[in-house]
């Protein structure tokens, strides 16, 4: 079986810290923790752990602060992990059994990065979480990435998955400040422009955030989710219209950009666009950034929209479909509960 080093770097995780180290530590072979400045009781619960705890000059750089915790490694693959995710306990078992047969440059495991209240999983990526050490490095100041060659190696991992599951999303103000800092230096690419739009929205510039992701090039990688995101930017304004025009005139509209348009048109209490374009969100079944736009959405709110104009057989199929996929939606519940007032139940 082939030994890991876990390298993670750290700056006032004290909330997060035990839970992270608790959930990996009988899966890795070494713990690496490199803290960044924290003041709180960060490296006190590092210290239960490993005794493997380096202090790192913060310089506004984070891919130099994680090669610099690779570089504290000795086994021959390297896993990064935040200080907010969890390995699940009951993927255990298959992580070591992947362990044994590990022979790729890199590895690539499904990361969970949005969980809603109830648990379900509603956006996730793939990430390159295990590689071979020395043969890769990070690359960025901020939302770093470690760009792997695809012609190397490496496996992907579809059963087990890493879960980012911070108690509440902060908006962290430092990965605007790094983007403002580097936006003029000819240093971006469309990852970039895309990762500097979602900062910018989750800092409520909406203006600025469409103008970044307008740069982002056609035919790219990110074009769909750049049609997203300007249509979520301009919903949030409230410029409803807007959003619908700009929508609408992209030629390829799968179930999350579909269901952008059609609560739109919720919002423009136009109902029969609305209907339609949750409809079809239903048939895309095809998603980029939300697992529930190509079912739960779309049932969700069609049983609402039906509700209002009083077309209950309708409203009570949507519903009940949307129950099916989260029993425990509070709004679920509310409307199912609505129906069975007006229906005298």
């Amino acid at each position: 079986m082939k030994k890991i080093s876990l390298c993670m770097i750290v700056k006032n995780e004290e909330k997060y810290l035990e839970r992270c180290l608790s959930s990996v530590k009988i899966l890795v072979d070494e713990i690496i923790i490199v803290d960044t400045g924290s003041s709180d009781r960060t490296i006190a619960i590092a210290k239960k752990f490993t005794s493997k705890i380096y202090n790192y000059d913060w310089n506004n750089n984070f891919a130099a602060a994680r090669n610099f915790s690779f570089s504290k490694a000795k086994y021959e693959y390297i896993m990064w992990l935040d200080a907010d995710d969890i390995f699940p306990q009951e993927q255990h078992q298959l992580f070591l059994k992947m362990k044994e047969n590990l022979n790729e440059n890199f590895i690539k495991i499904k990361y969970i990065t949005k969980v809603d209240k109830n648990g379900n999983h509603k956006e996730s990526i793939y990430r390159a979480r295990i590689i071979k050490h020395g043969k890769y490095n990070w690359e960025g100041k901020v939302h770093e990435v470690i760009p792997v060659n695809y012609s190397d190696s490496y496996s992907v991992w579809e059963d087990i998955f890493i879960v980012h599951n911070p108690d509440e999303y902060k908006i962290k103000p430092l990965y605007l400040k790094i983007f403002e800092e580097i936006e003029n230096q000819d240093q971006f690419d469309d990852r970039m422009f895309y990762h500097y739009g979602r900062e910018l929205m989750l800092n409520k510039n909406y203006n600025k955030a469409i103008l970044i992701f307008l740069k982002i090039k056609k035919n790219s990688t990110y074009e769909l989710k750049k049609n997203y995101y300007i249509g979520e930017c301009f919903y949030y304004q409230q410029n409803y219209l807007e959003a619908t025009n700009f929508l609408l005139k992209i030629p390829v509209k799968n179930s999350d950009i579909c269901c952008v348009i059609a609560k739109c048109y919720l919002k423009l209490k136009d109902y029969q666009q609305s209907i339609f374009w949750y409809q079809s969100a239903l048939i895309n079944n095809n998603f980029i950034i939300n697992k529930n736009s190509c079912n739960f959405t779309p049932f969700l709110n069609l049983g609402y929209i039906f509700l209002i104009k009083k077309n209950y057989n309708k409203a009570y199929f949507y519903l009940k479909n949307a129950e099916k996929l989260c029993p425990s939606d509070e709004s679920v519940i509310n409307y199912l509960n609505y129906f069975k007032k007006i229906k005298g139940e």
